[in-house]
């Protein structure tokens, strides 16, 4: 492709970080005008896992080949933009930020937007994959409901929660709970449907720096959000940003036990809890976003590396 198209952009994204180490060799090669996108962190990522020292020491050379050898670096948040800037101080990079987003087209074949009260049950959804320490994260959304039941302010017979998704469920607190609904892989049509007859979408992520794609498809269903997120992260950022529901933080405490009743509340009523801010949203529409991307690969050829208009 290089040889046949001189000049031509080299785009690499990760993960896998495999995809950057190419896109150098290429460049190395070349000289084309390399960018290097980074959805999630490298040697930051908190989930990252090495064998040894030596291969973390590996990992951590190899990024800063990225971070100086590319012309350009993009990521998903500001945090790790930030963050991928300071380990790389002397970089002669171009640094932007990108966010996820959703697409408007996948939502076509159904109704997105604040629905009244439908369900016969209150109906509580997470979508993507559980593995153990997400599955952790769940765990003080479950205590408080069992409490909240216990107290009579939610009977759990007017609950239901879907777990959809790949999931780790050896925690004994998810056992004998029939309020509860496990499913495994759905396609991504069948989950999106799933979602958009929900009254509330779960959002799980400890990672501070991190977003997680999901939350993007929840604004663009305009389904209420209940956010076990840090309450510093970008995700808990735009959840307040976008009116879009509740930030919970990562414990048990007041904040989710009101988020927990106001939503189901609501869903009595048959109102909604939020009211979205529309004009936030839409600023994480992919073909916005492609836009941007656009732009930023229209200065890098033109090699001109200035801030982001």
């Amino acid at each position: 492709i290089c040889d046949e198209n001189p000049g031509i952009i080299i785009f690499s994204t990760s993960a896998p970080y495999t995809a950057h180490l190419i896109a150098r060799e290429l460049k190395r090669q070349y000289g084309y005008p390399w960018v290097a996108d980074f959805r999630d962190e490298w040697s930051q990522n908190p989930y990252l896992s090495a064998a040894t020292r030596y291969h973390w020491k590996r990992h951590k050379k190899a990024e800063q080949t990225v971070l100086h050898e590319a012309d350009a670096v993009i990521s998903v948040t500001d945090k790790i933009t930030r963050g991928l800037q300071v380990i790389a101080p002397d970089s002669q990079a171009a640094f932007y930020t990108i966010p996820n987003g959703f697409d408007p087209d996948d939502f076509l074949s159904f109704h997105a937007g604040l629905g009244t009260k439908s369900n016969q049950q209150w109906t509580l959804t997470h979508v993507g994959t559980v593995n153990r320490s997400r599955a952790e994260l769940l765990l003080p959304f479950i205590r408080t409901l069992k409490k909240l039941s216990t107290s009579g302010k939610i009977p759990l017979s007017t609950v239901k929660l879907q777990l959809i998704g790949a999931g780790d469920w050896s925690n004994p607190e998810f056992s004998g709970l029939d309020w509860i609904e496990t499913q495994n892989y759905l396609p991504h049509q069948e989950a999106l449907k799933i979602l958009s007859q929900t009254d509330l979408a779960i959002l799980a992520e400890a990672n501070p720096a991190a977003y997680t794609g999901k939350i993007f498809e929840y604004l663009g269903l305009q389904k209420p959000i209940l956010g076990l997120v840090h309450p510093e992260s970008p995700a808990a950022q735009l959840i307040k940003e976008a009116d879009a529901g509740y930030v919970a933080g990562l414990e048990e405490g007041p904040l989710l036990d009101e988020a927990l009743i106001n939503s189901y509340q609501s869903w009595q009523k048959g109102i909604s809890p939020v009211q979205p801010n529309l004009e936030v949203i839409a600023r994480f529409n992919r073909e916005r976003q492609a836009k941007q991307l656009a732009k930023i690969m229209e200065r890098i050829q033109r090699k001109e590396y200035g801030a982001y208009p």
